[in-house]
């Protein structure tokens, strides 16, 4: 099933060599020009077989080889192209600078063009020798030069995708089907305290992988009556990495105390347990358990007993019928079973059909029945299947899937399952496998932030066409996650609580086994390093031998073909003499991991200090994205070395919620850096200087640069000046301003700010506004800044293309004219506000209902506002409206005897 990325890495080169020729190739010097034709011909003749190649390398090994080195080929070739791209784009920042100090420094190293362009041919002709030897090879296998196949994975690929990105964002929110009565029967239980002969029983949920255990425990965990069932209720993923008590232990208690747990020596794990569990009825949810070993079980299960009250449950899921016996101790145990094929069907037809219309689907639900049945009732496989053919409109298509070669290669039950899901995979364009292979990176169950995946996408140049003025990548990008998330390869999506957009999201173990499957051996996770995966016995310096076994585990993990690494776990006791990141720093400095694109330090990981960063300057250079953020309240110790400069294809750096004090300049060298977090960062103080010279930067959440390209910005501080709308970028999708400082009081601060505050209109790109207050909002007597705080806002009228507006912290008494012109509006901590609107504002918006575009309002702690527009009830595109910690709001429109509530009745979706 593997090897797919050796096409979609092929695909990716041959789009980057057309950009190429097209912008330099007339610049380039005698030799490299006509190597570059050569490679990028080698590369069209060996495409044309490649998708062929795939379907053969499943049964034959030698096509499987001939594959890897084509992949191992063309990463070289993508590494060659960065680097003279790269090149290019410093000599021309080199060339400006120049130019500004009227200085010519041609016979620099870095100017002389001629040296450069002539290792760029020898790298070239390199990598074309190796080429031609592969395109040779290829004539042994007697590849089909046609690229007509019966092979669903090539049907009308631009057409399927297009289709593909119509699916809503709302297929996330479908209901479930089918588990009415087993979601009744585990609350049941789960209440049943009369035969409990001791403090906490336990009730496994069994059945294979796919039927939906975690989403049934998920029901019954988050049904209100098991709210006000339980006093305390807990959510450990366990997981098939190792069991480990004090691993779980430590889960247990995070998941009760909602913090961070450092613990290690088990006495002291279970005296928190008690302290923390203590004479509460609990419900303690065990989430994919794997372990088999029954001492370890009653080891964790007398913890648990002894801190319990009378009632207390734990719900196990797992797809071992040994496991579900060996955590029971009584006859008591929830087989999941498939689903039904009426069920089956029912989640399929809100799926494959686009238009509820039983004439024009009339020939495809036999066949249509055919394949739901082949997907033996388990739920994601019928989601996946019923998203692929939702692409598909003619029956002939429809034949195609059903009758795919990948049936007969995966004949019994469980193997089927697996079948539909690869189909689904297989249909996907180049440009979408890589990002869904991609995400093995991420550990199981990881939960991954939506716009923080999309960003490195594009670092890694999974996001194919040009940017322009309309269509961003991160449009596009966002387009290639709607289409994942509509054919099922993302589930339990998270929607921010104001806006209602997609946040967070997850992938299920056999989409992850997918993923994994497809990419080969170019992600890697480590999770531990322990020769024993049931210990995690501390590593220090006088235990060699165990040292050794670490670090020869690591180099199997990270081999010599890995391009992408996570570290998901620390190794060692805590605190840590050794920590995994110093094993890192000698390996990578030992030469190690040379290939890697990607490391992602995703858990707690102790100090990260200069060695780090000097060895991945020294031998990581094809390194282009690099997560050392932390996402617990404590800062993580990161120094970070001036030698980071030198990792010049560096396009996504994440250091929010570190301690770092100031970045070194050398990182205005990262021409090509894309994405900069720095969120959390409470003891920055500032950015280099010139950053400017950063013209790629698309994303500074944290901080403000003067950045051309910058098309997200939060954290913009205005403090010292009121000056601002010339900092910023003519591109900003997203920005995010905070008023801080002696903002409250400087009156002259505001009158700067407003004679220059109408720079938001001209910014026609921006979707996302938020504007943040931030310090005490009290209005000193007699300053007048509650009339200028209004004038203020109303002049940062924003362009009519602005879709979001948050307001936060606002020390005004009266809202802008313009804000019922946005389609979402959230305004938090207001506590003057007093006004929505003066009668003339009413009465011009009574006459022109087109001044109206307000979809969804969501106001909070604004404890002086009385009332409403006067003129709600017209604001007929008003679906949603809450209401929170507003006291006379809440009286006013309040459904059963607010004196005003008919004026809101017309809305969908009232929470008060």
């Amino acid at each position: 099933m593997a090897k797919a990325v050796a096409t979609v890495v092929t695909e990716g080169i041959i789009d980057k060599l057309l950009s190429l020729v097209a912008d330099e190739i007339n610049n380039l010097a005698w030799g490299f020009k006509a190597e570059l034709r050569k490679l990028q011909n080698i590369l069209k003749k060996i495409q044309v077989v490649v998708k062929e190649a795939e379907t053969m390398q499943v049964k034959n090994e030698n096509v499987k080889d001939w594959l890897m080195k084509l992949r191992d080929v063309a990463y070289e070739a993508d590494d060659v192209l960065d680097e003279y791209a790269t090149e290019i784009l410093r000599r021309k920042m080199e060339i400006r600078k120049s130019m500004k100090k009227k200085v010519c420094n041609f016979f620099s190293p870095y100017s002389n063009p001629v040296a450069f362009r002539l290792r760029m041919a020898h790298e070239i002709r390199k990598i074309n020798v190796k080429l031609d030897g592969i395109d040779k090879e290829k004539n042994r296998f007697q590849f089909s030069s046609s690229t007509n196949t019966t092979s669903i994975t090539s049907i009308q690929k631009g057409k399927g995708v297009q289709e593909t990105y119509a699916f809503l964002d709302d297929i996330a929110d479908l209901p479930i089907v089918g588990r009415d009565k087993d979601k009744s029967k585990i609350i049941n239980n789960l209440q049943d305290c009369c035969g409990d002969e001791v403090n906490v029983s336990v009730l496994p949920i069994v059945g294979i992988g796919g039927l939906g255990k975690t989403t049934l425990a998920q029901l019954a965990f988050n049904d209100e009556s098991i709210n006000q069932h339980f006093d305390l209720k807990m959510w450990v993923r366990v997981s098939n990495i190792g069991f480990d008590v004090k691993r779980v232990g430590r889960l247990i208690i995070e998941s009760a105390t909602k913090n961070s747990c450092n613990l290690e020596n088990w006495d002291m794990i279970v005296r928190k347990i008690r302290e923390s569990l203590g004479g509460k009825r609990y419900l303690l949810v065990l989430d994919d358990v794997w372990n088999e070993d029954e001492s370890e079980w009653n080891q964790l299960r007398k913890c648990l007993g002894d801190a319990a009250k009378k009632g207390s449950k734990i719900l196990v899921t797992t797809r071992s019928e040994k496991v579900a016996s060996v955590v029971r101790g009584e006859p008591l145990m929830h087989r999941l079973e498939a689903l039904s094929d009426k069920d089956c069907w029912s989640i399929f037809q809100r799926r494959a059909f686009a238009i509820a219309n039983k004439d024009e689907n009339a020939d495809l639900e036999k066949i249509g029945i055919d394949l739901v049945k082949r997907c033996k009732g388990v739920p994601l496989a019928v989601k996946a299947l019923g998203g692929l053919l939702r692409t598909k409109r003619s029956k002939e298509e429809w034949e195609l899937v059903r009758d795919d070669e990948i049936w007969k290669q995966y004949r019994n039950d469980n193997a089927q399952i697996m079948a539909a899901l690869k189909l689904s995979y297989d249909d996907l364009p180049y440009h979408l496998k890589q990002c869904f292979a991609y995400c093995s990176v991420f550990p199981k169950d990881y939960v991954i932030y939506k716009h923080m995946l999309i960003w490195q996408w594009i670092a890694h140049g999974f996001v194919v066409g040009e940017a322009n003025d309309e269509v961003s990548l991160e449009d596009t990008a966002e387009k290639y996650f709607s289409s994942l998330l509509g054919r099922s390869f993302f589930q339990d999506v998270e929607r921010d609580e104001y806006s209602g957009e997609i946040r967070k999201c997850k992938m299920h173990d056999l989409m992850h086994d997918l993923a994994q499957s497809v990419n080969g051996d170019e992600c890697c996770v480590i999770d531990q390093l322990s020769s024993n995966s049931s210990s995690n016995s501390s590593i220090n310096d006088d235990d060699d031998e165990d040292v050794h076994q670490q670090q020869n585990k690591l180099r199997q993990i990270v081999h010599e073909k890995a391009r992408h690494l996570s570290v998901v776990a620390p190794m060692g006791s805590y605190p840590e003499p050794r920590t995994i990141v110093e094993l890192l720093s000698s390996y990578v400095g030992a030469g190690g991991g040379r290939r890697l694109r990607t490391i992602l330090l995703l858990r707690d990981i102790c100090k990260i200090d200069y060695n780090l960063f000097d060895y991945m300057s020294l031998n990581l250079k094809c390194l282009r994205v690099l997560d050392l953020s932390r996402r617990y309240d404590e800062n993580r110790e990161v120094l970070v070395s001036p030698e980071i400069g030198r990792l010049k294809h560096l396009r996504y750096l994440n250091l929010s919620c570190t301690d770092i004090e100031d970045l070194p300049d050398s990182i205005t060298n990262l021409y090509n850096l894309q994405t900069l977090l720095l969120s959390g960062c409470r003891n920055l103080k500032q950015l280099p200087r010139d950053m400017r010279k950063m013209i790629n930067l698309r994303h500074l959440v944290g901080m403000l640069g003067q950045l051309t390209n910058l098309q997200t910005l939060w954290g913009f501080v205005i403090g010292s000046t009121g000056e601002f709308g010339h900092l910023l970028s003519n591109h900003l999708r997203q920005l995010g301003i905070v008023f801080k400082g002696d903002w409250f009081h400087n009156l002259n601060l505001h009158e700067q700010a407003i004679s220059g505050a109408k720079f938001l209109k001209d910014k026609h790109h921006l979707r996302q506004l938020g504007l943040l207050w931030e310090g005490n909002s009290s209005i000193p007597d007699g300053v007048g800044l509650d009339i200028v705080n209004d004038v203020l806002l109303e002049a940062l009228e924003p362009h009519s293309n602005l879709k979001y507006f948050f307001l936060i912290g606002f020390p005004g008494i009266r809202l802008p004219s313009w804000i019922t012109k946005i389609e979402r509006v959230v305004i938090v901590n207001c506590p003057n506000l007093a006004f929505l609107q003066d009668e003339e504002e009413e009465e011009e918006r009574n006459q022109n209902s087109n001044l109206v575009s307000l979809n969804a309002l969501w106001m909070e702690h604004c404890p002086n506002l009385r009332s409403l527009w006067e003129g709600i009830q017209g604001f007929t595109s008003l679906k949603r409206l809450c209401i929170r910690r507003c006291p006379y709001l809440t009286r006013r429109y309040n459904r059963q005897t607010g004196q005003d509530w008919n004026k809101i009745a017309h809305i969908p979706d009232v929470q008060i």
